[in-house]
């Protein structure tokens, strides 16, 4: 029996994680999260239930809009932080403080 798992890479910065702040706009909740985990797993761990799939940024079914603030691509480490930019939950991170359309 062979089994394969896959898992986003974590983006190796330097810098030891931050308390960050996140605000899920459309569930009306503003929770502390922290900025290397992925946005996904940290809207699942306070509760919100974001669609996803692969977990690995291919399917594109975690896609939301970012509303402020700035993220991290966790595979290649690119700042995103232009306002109404489609972002993928599952391979992103809090770069600072945002908001999602979540």
């Amino acid at each position: 029996m062979q089994t394969e798992s896959f898992s986003v890479p974590r983006w190796r910065s330097g810098e030891a994680p931050r308390e960050v702040r996140l605000r899920f706009a459309r569930s009306q909740r503003e929770v502390s999260g922290d900025s290397a985990a992925s946005l996904l797993e940290q809207a699942e761990a306070h509760g919100l239930r974001p669609a996803h799939g692969c977990r690995q940024g291919i399917c594109a079914s975690c896609t939301c809009v970012l509303l402020s603030g700035c993220v991290r691509d966790l595979r290649s480490g690119a700042l995103c932080s232009e306002p109404g930019q489609p972002i993928r939950l599952c391979v992103s991170a809090a770069h600072g403080d945002l908001a999602l359309d979540l």
